[in-house]
């Protein structure tokens, strides 16, 4: 199954240029796994993929796992692995949570709560994830911000994001300066919104050349590069 399905944001970007770009990506010289890998750390996949995982581990009754090793003192909860689970995934690094209960409590009240990751890694079943960076919000429900600082491995390839957006009930407004960076294709520059409920992705990445993104929320993703390249990702693999 293809990564791409375990975004949660739907997700509807709009590039800008003269940003951060320092090594501009070529998405034309790209293998399909790399563009795969730029649509995920593009949507801020990245950071939804950390999150879910962490407040998943963190909210684990005390006692209740032995893999990874979860300890709270006062809002902080940390997770630490070094382990493996006993359904065989292996869990290395640590992620540090502040504040778990406003980041729980984000749809009803104030968000403030902080995540950082130390090379959590989780692998098993012939995939690896590693999270390294860090992960803020701040704010009230209907009017928050989320800072995402990550360097990150994920398909075998490594992906740098720094994106800020400011969200609402309803999406999310990605802040200018946004950007990411993956080694094999190069970095790009990212803007646009978060749509939380139409179901549909319409990302573009801007750099040396412009990769079109589009998703009806059927679980496929149709790209077109500047070049004339087109192709399409789906959910049941790639």
């Amino acid at each position: 199954m293809s990564s791409l399905t375990r975004i949660a944001p739907v997700v509807a970007f709009v590039a800008c240029s003269g940003g951060g770009v320092t090594q501009p990506a070529q998405f034309d010289k790209a293998t399909p796994q790399a563009i795969e890998r730029a649509i995920i750390a593009g949507v801020d996949g990245d950071a939804q993929i950390g999150l879910i995982l962490a407040v998943g581990f963190a909210s684990f009754p005390a006692g209740a796992t032995a893999c990874p090793s979860i300890a709270t003192s006062g809002t902080t909860v940390t997770v630490t692995g070094g382990c493996t689970t006993d359904t065989g995934e292996r869990i290395d690094g640590s992620v540090q949570i502040d504040n778990l209960q406003g980041l729980s409590a984000a749809q009803a009240s104030t968000v403030n709560a902080g995540l950082t990751f130390d090379h959590f890694t989780l692998s098993g079943s012939g995939e690896e994830f590693e999270l390294d960076g860090s992960i803020s919000l701040s704010g009230s429900a209907g009017a928050s911000t989320m800072s995402a600082n990550l360097d990150d491995s994920l398909l075998g390839l490594e992906a740098i994001s720094n994106i800020d957006a400011s969200c609402t009930a309803t999406g999310c407004s990605i802040d200018s300066g946004a950007t990411i960076a993956i080694p094999d294709i190069g970095d790009a520059d990212v803007s646009g919104l978060f749509d939380n409920n139409g179901g549909s992705v319409a990302i573009t990445l801007t750099a040396a050349d412009k990769m079109a993104v589009t998703s009806n929320g059927s679980g496929c993703y149709t790209y077109s590069i500047s070049d004339g390249a087109t192709g399409e990702l789906c959910g049941s693999g790639s």
